[in-house]
C-alpha cells in the first residue's frame, strides 16, 4: 500500500544505522490513501534492507504495530513531540484542523496526517495516520515494504480493497479492525504501509491529496 524523505513514517532513528521513517518522493498525486531521538543522525534507507532474513524478532525501533505504531511515532502523539524526534518535515500541508506532514529522505518517504480539535483555544495537534515506503520498518511477522499479497493476505485475510492511485498502478488494500493498510503494485508487491486506529477507515492521507 522519489526526492530526498513516514513513514512512517510512516519515521525511527537511534543511531547511524537506524532509519527515520520515510517514503516514496512521487506520491504526489496521491487520489485516496519512530522514530529517531532528537540530534541523531539518520542512516541512508534508500536501499532495501535485509537485515532482518535471518532475524527471529524486530527490534521496537523498526516495529509497525498495526493500530498504534510505526517504529517510535505513535497514533496520538503531539505534532510538538513528533517534530523533536523527526526534525521539521520537508514539506507540509495545513487546513481547516487537519494537516499532512511528510518527510523525504532518499527514495523513501514518510506520510503523517495529524488532526486539531478546533474550538477558543485549539488543543494540539495529534497523530491519526501514519504512511511510510521504506523497508526498514516491519511488522512482528516480518511484513512491510517488499512483501508479497500473497504472503500479507495469509495474515491479514480480511483485508479490503479501498483505494486505487490515478497516477500510477497501486492500490490501498484495509483492515480496519486492526488499523493496518497495505499499498501493492501491479506486481503484487507492497510498497507502502499505513497504520490508522483500529475500527476507522485510513483514508484521510489519502484523501488529503
Amino acid at each position: 500500500m522519489k526526492p530526498y524523505f513516514l513513514l512512517f513514517l510512516l519515521i525511527s532513528c537511534t543511531s547511524k544505522d537506524k532509519s527515520t521513517l520515510s517514503t516514496n518522493t512521487s506520491d504526489s498525486n496521491l487520489t485516496k490513501t519512530d522514530s529517531p531521538k532528537a540530534n541523531s543522525e539518520p542512516p541512508d534507507v534508500t536501499k532495501v534492507d535485509t537485515s532482518l532474513k535471518n532475524s527471529d524478532t524486530v527490534s521496537f525501533e523498526r516495529l509497525i504495530i498495526p493500530g498504534k505504531s510505526v517504529g517510535q511515532t505513535f497514533i496520538g502523539e503531539k505534532d510538538e513531540t513528533l517534530r523533536k524526534k523527526l526534525g521539521q518535515p520537508t514539506k507540509q500541508d495545513a487546513a481547516m484542523g487537519k494537516q499532512v506532514l511528510t518527510w523525504i529522505s532518499g527514495s523513501n518517504r514518510t506520510d503523517i496526517f495529524l488532526t486539531t480539535k478546533m474550538g477558543p483555544k485549539n488543543e494540539p495537534s495529534i497523530v491519526k495516520e501514519i504512511r511510510i515506503t521504506s523497508t526498514y520498518f516491519k511488522t512482528a511477522k516480518k511484513l512491510g515494504v517488499g512483501s508479497t499479497m500473497e504472503e500479507i493476505s495469509k495474515e491479514y485475510p480480511s483485508l479490503r480493497k479501498f483505494f486505487t492511485y490515478t497516477n500510477k498502478p497501486v492500490t490501498a488494500y484495509d483492515e480496519p479492525d486492526a488499523g493496518i493498510a497495505f499499498e501493492i503494485d501491479d506486481k503484487k508487491i507492497c510498497v507502502g504501509v499505513m497504520v490508522h486506529p483500529p475500527g476507522q477507515a485510513g483514508v484521510e492521507i489519502y484523501n488529503s491529496r
